[in-house]
């Protein structure tokens, strides 16, 4: 029983030293690379106790004691935690293998689950289910390459990992599988999840019939979505990509190595400030996956929610039209501009495309989220935009 209480205090250690801002699997990292006590089963325990906490966060009362809370969030969102449910509250054991909502009943908050910022979120975005969503782990979700879907799912199968086929090129796992040892992760299969596998669907077939085409990932992180586009053209493509970061285009070309796509050009700015490009330059496909409040990964990451200022979401908004604003030049007369966001707030998705049409004259072709709160995904957002 005293190891179960041991777990309690450490966790409430951990989010005591918690800075808003930090991910928190950096933090957890950082906290037990010092503490070489706690074994592997400990680690895990002790971090979900951790992040179920913060899924749970604002929907305590204040005067419930730490301790308290991350019993009663274990019990509504823990998976390796359950064990201290079940130690420490045996009279919740048969509920501890329920579903959701009758966790949230046992602690009446079936009628009032509480998020602090609905005044925020697009009206295309039902409020109760993504609230509810916010409590689950997404799952981890794969997509398989082009010419290598029977090979992986071999693979996968002999290795006796549990999935779930979504289609063809798509599959679901269970939060946490470790896939590195089975498979060759970016040349067979990429960690991708389920939302952003599906962003450029509709882009791809608005496309002019052709033989090859050119792409500006504008904001390109690990390049996930310029790989997507190389797979959806079959290798027809020429892709740039740009970043404002040195170390994370360092990466980003390590991954396409991996992946087996050569880059025809790299480059380190701030769209949103300037574009160190020839002004006569033109690209068939601009991709915007702009820097946005992450709300739709929340369930997630959910020390974000955590951390989150609501005045972030309008400085988000001006930052997301600046890039677009110095993009935009750079499209090809047929061409598409593709703006992401993982966000479900109004103001950087629905009104910031309105708001960008309005002043730029060009037209939005389509706009959508893409509802991952309903498939435990992430949700995004996406807006196609032509001259």
């Amino acid at each position: 029983m005293s190891r179960f209480y041991s777990y309690l205090g450490t966790a409430q250690k951990i989010i005591g030293n918690y800075a808003k801002g930090e991910p928190l699997h950096l933090h957890l990292r950082q906290f037990f690379s010092k503490e070489k006590k706690y074994g592997s089963r400990d680690r895990k325990i002790i971090g979900d106790l951790c992040y179920s906490y913060y899924r749970c966060f604002h929907l305590f009362k204040q005067e419930l004691s730490l301790e308290e809370k991350l019993i009663q969030s274990a019990l509504l969102c823990g998976h390796d935690a359950s064990a201290v449910v079940k130690a420490l509250r045996p009279e919740w054991e048969t509920v501890v293998a329920q579903q959701l909502k009758d966790k949230l009943a046992l602690l009446s908050f079936e009628d009032n689950l509480h998020f602090p910022f609905p005044f925020l979120l697009s009206n295309a975005i039902d409020e109760r289910l993504f609230v509810q969503s916010l409590l689950v782990q997404p799952d981890l979700f794969l997509r398989l390459r082009p010419g290598k879907e029977d090979q992986a799912m071999a693979k996968l199968q002999q290795a006796n990992l549990a999935f779930e086929t979504l289609s063809r090129s798509s599959l679901r796992l269970p939060s946490g599988s470790k896939l590195d040892e089975h498979l060759k992760i970016n040349k067979e299969a990429v960690v991708q999840d389920l939302s952003s596998q599906q962003v450029l669907d509709k882009a791809v077939a608005l496309l002019p019939d052709r033989e090859r085409f050119s792409s500006w990932d504008v904001c390109a992180a690990s390049g996930g979505k310029s790989i997507l586009l190389f797979d959806k053209l079959k290798g027809r493509l020429s892709i740039t990509v740009s970043d404002i970061r040195e170390n994370i285009l360092r990466n980003l070309l390590l991954r396409m190595g991996e992946a087996g796509i050569n880059i025809h050009r790299e480059f380190t700015a701030d769209v949103s400030k300037n574009v160190p490009l020839d002004a006569a330059e033109r690209f068939d496909i601009i991709l915007c996956d702009v820097p946005c409040t992450g709300s739709g990964t929340w369930a997630r990451t959910p020390e974000q929610l955590y951390s989150f200022d609501e005045n972030d979401v309008g400085k988000m908004a001006q930052l997301q039209a600046e890039i677009v604003k110095h993009a935009q030049p750079f499209l090809a007369d047929d061409g598409l501009l593709v703006y992401i966001t993982c966000s479900v707030f109004e103001l950087e998705n629905e009104k910031n495309v309105e708001a960008i049409c309005r002043m730029s004259g060009w037209h939005c072709l389509h706009m959508e989220y893409v509802k991952g709160f309903e498939t435990a995904a992430d949700t995004m957002f996406y807006a196609l935009l032509k001259k």
